[in-house]
């Protein structure tokens, strides 16, 4: 899979006019290649909304770009919100296998996507990707309320990761921080490989779901 990842800052008295022109882009589900688009709020600044979308491949991405984006985004008036909005783009790893309708379930019912944005130092990265596959992946199968877990590496930046998870709700995540997430980062050696992290807890936002029908 192909992710694009977009963080926007609102104004503050546009809130209520982004999310309406963000229910309007609906109009991606008829791209080819296109999967399912999700987001929501920061938890902890209530002016930063998430979106994260998934498609089949780069080239299906590039195709709605150039033949669809524009015209939802001039429809939309979306730009007039905001101040600013970053946009990064990711591969997935370690998921080839993964079923894109149980997948599109997934994104319909979690009400929290919690991001990790890692920067490692110089030739840690491959370390990191090891890890990741022996250690987190296996325990987060574990958890029987996290819906799904990817790992994503940054198309640009070849030390640059995204950890996602898809929750069913808040309080399972937060059951989930104290009895597993210390354990699990002592055994990652995290701290010796990151350069650099931040992270975000979005609360979904239903309207804002887009699942493809095919």
């Amino acid at each position: 899979m192909y992710i694009k990842w977009i963080v926007c800052y609102v104004k503050n008295d546009k809130k209520q006019e982004f999310s309406i022109a963000q229910e309007k882009w609906h109009k991606t589900d008829i791209a080819k290649g296109f999967i399912a688009q999700t987001g929501g709020w920061d938890s902890k600044n209530k002016n930063i909304a998430c979106i994260i979308s998934f498609w089949k491949s780069k080239i299906h991405l590039e195709n709605f770009m150039k033949n669809i984006h524009d015209n939802i985004f001039d429809e939309n008036k979306q730009v007039d919100t905001y101040n600013s909005i970053t946009v990064q783009y990711f591969s997935s790893l370690f998921n080839t296998k993964t079923n894109i309708q149980l997948f599109k379930k997934t994104i319909q019912n979690s009400q929290l996507l919690k991001i990790s944005n890692y920067n490692f130092k110089n030739s840690k990265e491959k370390h990191y990707e090891r890890v990741q596959d022996d250690n987190w992946f296996l325990e987060m199968k574990k958890t029987k309320n996290m819906l799904k877990g990817l790992l994503l590496k940054s198309s640009s930046k070849t030390s640059n990761y995204l950890v996602t998870t898809f929750w069913n709700n808040s309080e399972n995540h937060n059951i989930y921080i104290p009895n597993k997430l210390e354990k699990l980062k002592l055994k990652a050696d995290e701290v010796s490989d990151i350069e650099k992290i931040t992270r975000k807890q979005v609360l979904l936002v239903d309207s804002w779901k887009i699942i493809s029908k095919t």
